[in-house]
């Protein structure tokens, strides 16, 4: 293997990991974990909601929505990544489980298409932005969104 080679397929596998990193965080309920994922200057767009900038917006909004669930499981499939030197951008599909205290229970399906950066501390999400195609009851009998 050249070193060119070598270097792509550690830089992917880098940013499948921090891919990883981030939806372990969601799960535990770690907010500061998932933080730890994104440059400081990174933005975050999730669903129609206005793009939030920097970590201390994008804790904000994963704290509020972590908060709102006794337990969110969020499950990463397919991913593609694209390198492009210091730069790269992916798109994973996800499904995302998430229990209510009251009981309630809601499915999401959707993808997060991300921009990535290589910083002094490794790769981290320059931009991430989640679309859904559904979000209602786990039955799927909500219907798609468009």
């Amino acid at each position: 293997m050249t070193d060119h080679t070598t270097n792509a397929v550690a830089d992917e596998l880098a940013i499948r990991s921090l891919t990883a990193e981030y939806t372990d965080a969601i799960n535990r309920g770690h907010v500061a974990d998932a933080i730890a994922t994104y440059a400081p200057d990174a933005t975050f767009t999730m669903m129609d909601r206005p793009t939030v900038v920097g970590r201390d917006g994008i804790a904000a909004v994963l704290q509020s929505t972590v908060e709102r669930y006794e337990l969110i499981v969020q499950l990463v499939h397919s991913g593609i990544v694209r390198l492009d030197g210091d730069r790269a951008t992916a798109r994973w599909q996800i499904t995302e489980y998430q229990f209510r205290p009251d009981g309630g229970r809601r499915l999401v399906i959707g993808v997060y298409s991300d921009e990535h950066v290589r910083t002094p501390d490794g790769w981290r999400f320059a931009a991430r932005a989640f679309t859904a195609s559904y979000l209602g009851d786990p039955s799927l009998a909500d219907g798609l969104l468009h």
